[in-house]
């Protein structure tokens, strides 16, 4: 999906580039140069500050679903994130079996801040263990 709007975004400017490059020559490598320069200072915007914006994601979870200032929790599981650390995802048993399945997530498998963004943007009432599992499986070693 990012490579595809990147290369739309592409497309769009070159597009915007060829109509006006036959109109007004001069402006239109004017505003291929503003459009470069500025370009530059949001790519190190969002590397430098876009950790800070995944660690915060929890901000955007439905209010029910936070169990804590770091967990997420609804009726089939639990997420735990411990900032720039890991994640741990533990299923809540509704019996009294005392077994319990979970994994973790480190900073050695995947960056664990886009984890938990990722985590926060489809956790839900239907989120379990099972799919949060499979939702990472691609993504970690």
């Amino acid at each position: 999906m990012k490579l595809t709007n990147f290369k739309n975004s592409i497309i769009g400017i070159l597009v915007v580039y060829v109509f006006l490059y036959m109109i007004m020559p001069a402006f239109a490598n004017f505003l291929l140069a503003a459009t470069l320069v500025l370009l530059i200072p949001y790519l190190v915007y969002r590397l430098l500050f876009r950790n800070k914006f995944y660690r915060n994601s929890i901000s955007g979870v439905d209010k029910k679903f936070i169990a804590g200032v770091n967990t997420l929790a609804n009726d089939f599981c639990s997420a735990t994130y411990v900032p720039d650390k890991s994640i741990i995802v533990t299923e809540i048993l509704s019996g009294k079996r005392r077994d319990r399945r979970m994994f973790s997530l480190t900073p050695q498998q995947l960056n664990i801040n886009k984890a938990w963004y990722r985590i926060c943007r489809i956790f839900d009432y239907y989120t379990s263990i099972d799919i949060l599992k499979e939702f990472f499986d691609n993504d970690t070693r």
